[in-house]
């Protein structure tokens, strides 16, 4: 059924030599071993849930994390990263026009992702909800209705 719905696309992308399915899988995978390494890891971490009592055993666990072998991280696996890499530079940059005259570095002791602490900063202070005075209520409105009439017009 999936293949069906996706069939538009998989004809055109055929006449380029990509499989809609290897395509997909690149994405994704890409993506999600990214934004894993952008927060600092190399592996993904679970909690498990209980943590609670009554209704709220939703909540996860967080002095019991599961830890997962970082061995499908493609920025870690020497198997795997060659294969992203080269679907990378032999199939989406030439589908896009993009000449890519350099190659990726190997995979290697020193050259890999690696589990680091990353700190979130807080770039705001939580704001309480409180009513507005009278004149910043007004000058607030009428600034929303001035700028509904521009866009409009």
């Amino acid at each position: 059924m999936a293949s069906d719905l996706l069939d538009p696309g998989a004809t055109y992308l055929g006449k380029y030599e990509l499989d809609i399915w290897r395509l997909l899988n690149w994405f994704l995978t890409g993506y999600y071993w990214t934004i894993l390494t952008n927060l600092g890891q190399n592996s993904p971490k679970i909690h498990p849930h209980g943590y609670g009592s009554g209704r709220h055993k939703q909540y996860p666990d967080f002095t019991r994390p599961v830890n997962y072998s970082p061995g499908r991280n493609i920025f870690v696996n020497q198997g795997l990263y060659p294969n992203s890499s080269s679907f990378l530079t032999q199939r989406i940059l030439p589908f896009m026009n993009v000449t890519f005259n350099t190659s990726f570095a190997d995979i290697t002791d020193d050259n890999r992702s690696i589990d680091d602490d990353v700190y979130f900063q807080r770039s705001y202070n939580c704001a309480v909800r409180r009513w507005k005075a009278p004149a910043e209520a007004v000058i607030s409105i009428w600034w929303r209705i001035g700028l509904s009439f521009r866009r409009a017009s």
